[in-house]
């Protein structure tokens, strides 16, 4: 038997927010021996509940910042998505044509810096 404290996460799957909501202050694990992490729980518990694609997506939305880079991220008036298309809010028009002409090598690299092929689709507005 392994106590462990595990901590607080939050992630609401109806919204596709980011309120996971795992409170566990002391756990009883009882398992042969072996300690788990904090982030083993956390894909065990999204694998037994087929939440690792909403998951994913909501991982897509944080990094599009950072995987587009300063200036893109300056332009960017809202990143969202649902069913596997990103849906991209920008302020500059010539901008929206340029990211949609890269459309398959920017899902290409968001899918890559993810992990899975979440992103289907892009939809610059």
């Amino acid at each position: 038997m392994i106590i462990r404290k595990i901590g607080l996460f939050y992630y609401n799957f109806e919204k596709g927010l980011f309120f996971l909501c795992i409170f566990v202050t002391y756990s009883l694990l009882f398992l042969s021996m072996s300690q788990y992490n904090i982030n083993e729980l956390i894909q065990s518990f999204l694998s037994k509940n087929n939440k690792t694609t909403l998951f994913k997506e909501r991982t897509v939305v944080e990094i599009w910042h950072h995987v587009m880079g300063d200036f893109i991220a300056k332009q960017t008036r809202s990143v969202s998505m649902k069913n596997g298309i990103l849906y991209v809010s920008l302020t500059n028009a010539s901008l929206r044509f340029e990211l949609m002409g890269m459309r398959s090598a920017l899902i290409d690299k968001l899918n890559e810096e993810v992990g899975l092929p979440v992103v289907k689709d892009i939809i610059v507005r």
